[in-house]
């Protein structure tokens, strides 16, 4: 009858000789498997995302510069080859592709850790500064073309134009966040599907995620107005097509995504008042929109002051009622 001395000295030989003979036993843990870290994080969508972005801007910037004064006589053309545009897009699409993936993923990671009721606060109050800011620079800016201001401050009007369009961008997100919050029951919300709203930032109403898309094109197209226009916010008629394109995309982009955004924060919180004053300026601003090319007067009205406005009212409904949230939001 073998001994359980022998029993285990023939167990360990057997695994030793599996081994290779050498008799080390892999006492490692279980390491975390690379493709299950990748899915959770969503790296696949956000690369893919990325790339979209990376080659939306660089198509962009290629006609832009290429392209425009082409198509349009009143767009200097470039002394510099085509060739060198293209390299400059493709820097551009490799660059914003790793951006946006990288923010992405770094967002997913904090939003199993972040307090989401709190940044959304912190966000919206962002918001309503960047709209009390905006809505200052457009009545500033009235203020000279009609004479009411002295010309000495049109310096400062022009020097922080572009600045407060910017912040607006935080604004957007907050806004989106809230209508993914719980309806203040403290449970998770659910699609009509039952999936949980939190899956995916596309889970969120359809309404919202095109109010963020469009305000977010506004952004960035009115921020570009401000360099190519800059005197069209003091009340000068656009010098070209080009300009004139610019300020009217912005204007109705942006409108339309703040009265989107309004209507679904609207659905979600109980500041009926103060949401439904938020679409009524963005919607005032959007009914102007298609005459700042011809009546420049309007321009710092429409792009500044009613959006800054709506803006304010936006971000003060979100900070007071930042809404409940799951445990883990993605």
């Amino acid at each position: 009858m073998p001994d359980a001395s022998s029993t285990s000295s023939s167990d360990a030989e057997e695994s030793a000789a599996r081994d290779g003979g050498t008799g080390a036993v892999d006492d490692r843990p279980d390491r975390a498997p690379v493709a299950g870290l990748v899915d959770a994080l969503g790296v696949v969508d956000h690369a893919k995302r990325g790339l979209a972005v990376g080659l939306s801007l660089a198509a962009v910037v290629f006609g832009f510069f290429v392209v425009l004064p082409l198509v349009d006589p009143g767009t200097p053309a470039r002394a510099e080859s085509p060739i060198l545009y293209v390299a400059l897009a493709f820097v551009v699409a490799t660059a914003a592709t790793l951006l946006v993936a990288s923010a992405l993923a770094v967002r997913a990671v904090a939003g199993r850790v972040m307090d989401y009721a709190k940044w959304t606060r912190r966000a919206a109050v962002v918001a309503a500064v960047g709209g009390a800011w905006w809505a200052l620079t457009g009545a500033l800016a009235l203020a000279v073309t009609v004479d009411v201001a002295p010309a000495s401050v049109e310096p400062l009007v022009l020097a922080t134009l572009p600045l407060p369009v910017l912040v607006l961008a935080v604004g957007a997100w907050s806004a989106l966040a809230r209508t993914g919050s719980a309806d203040g029951d403290g449970t998770d919300s659910l699609d009509s599907d039952g999936t949980d709203v939190f899956d995916h930032v596309l889970a969120r109403p359809r309404v919202a995620n095109a109010g963020a898309v469009l305000a977010l094109v506004g952004i960035a197209l009115v921020h570009v107005a401000t360099f190519l226009e800059t005197e069209a916010f003091l009340g000068a008629t656009p010098g070209n097509v080009t300009g004139a394109g610019f300020l009217v995309g912005g204007a109705l982009a942006l409108a339309a995504g703040t009265a989107a955004l309004a209507l679904a924060v609207h659905r979600r919180t109980r500041d009926t008042p103060l949401t439904t004053g938020a679409s009524a300026f963005a919607g005032a601003s959007l009914g102007l929109a298609g005459l700042v090319a011809t009546e420049p007067l309007l321009t710092p009205i429409t792009l500044l002051v009613l959006p800054g406005l709506a803006w304010i009212l936006l971000g003060v409904t979100v900070a007071r009622d930042p809404g409940t949230y799951p445990e883990r939001p993605v």
